[in-house]
């Protein structure tokens, strides 16, 4: 089994002894690096999400000071 890197840096530095061939344990450590895994998906899908958040927020206030612009001439 493959182990996230934080994870695989933790248990050689607080578990330099685990047996990780014993099934209760190996069962343990893949929930909790399954866990990690996961907590990095959600924080990658969190970001692409801010980013396209950011990007139609500057679109919006883009069209927005362009019409603004567009009835200040009409006015004037």
């Amino acid at each position: 089994m493959e182990f996230n890197k934080l994870l695989l840096k933790q248990i050689k530095k607080y578990l330099p002894d685990a047996n990780l061939e014993d099934a209760a344990f190996k069962q343990f450590i893949k929930a909790v690096n399954d866990s990690y895994y996961s907590f990095e998906r959600d924080k990658e899908l969190a970001n692409h999400v801010f980013t396209i958040s950011e990007q139609e927020y500057i679109n919006v206030n883009k069209k927005l000071k362009t019409e603004l612009d567009e009835k200040e001439i009409s006015i004037n």
